[in-house]
């Protein structure tokens, strides 16, 4: 049963906790049930931590897995699937996801992220990030509201063509 419930299962639960006539297997049941309904969920480790490797940063391969994962859609996941996938990613995984995702919001609000956008471009193993984060940058440059942020995109992308060429 879900760490959530509706009220009226919480309370069908309280309900049969209660029922001195139901079996005592039965009541004990419904009290862990609802113990348990009340502890908050944890975030959970990265699947690919575990043992004695599990305090190890995360290598930019294994940086780039999780984006790429993260962008290719699978149709059988629920949005609550997909917020738990994201959770599980680490903080820094979290943050380049969250600029790659909404460019729009990037121009608007955050400039911090342009930093942050350029690493990954210059770190990255995989083609596919490297193009999602160019054009995250031309974005930047073209509709920032932030004139920092907007400047610093145009001189990292005439920099990438000066190099190009």
């Amino acid at each position: 049963m879900p760490r959530w419930m509706p009220d009226y299962k919480t309370d069908l639960l309280q309900q049969i906790a209660d029922d001195e006539r139901r079996p005592p297997h039965e009541r004990e049941a419904a009290r862990r049930e609802l113990a348990t309904a009340d502890q908050p969920k944890t975030a959970l480790p990265s699947p690919r931590r575990h043992g004695r490797n599990a305090n190890a940063p995360s290598s930019q391969q294994d940086i780039d897995d999780d984006i790429l994962a993260w962008f290719k859609r699978d149709a059988r996941l629920t949005l609550a699937d997909r917020i738990e996938v994201f959770r599980s990613y680490d903080p820094s995984t979290q943050a380049i996801i969250d600029a790659l995702v909404d460019p729009v919001l990037l121009a608007l609000y955050r400039e911090s992220d342009f930093t942050l956008l350029k690493d990954i471009y210059q770190r990255t193993h995989s083609d596919s990030i490297r193009a999602r984060a160019a054009s995250t940058i031309r974005h930047l440059a073209q509709h920032s509201t932030i004139a920092a942020a907007r400047i610093a995109a145009t001189e990292f992308l005439d920099q990438l063509q000066l190099k190009g060429t």
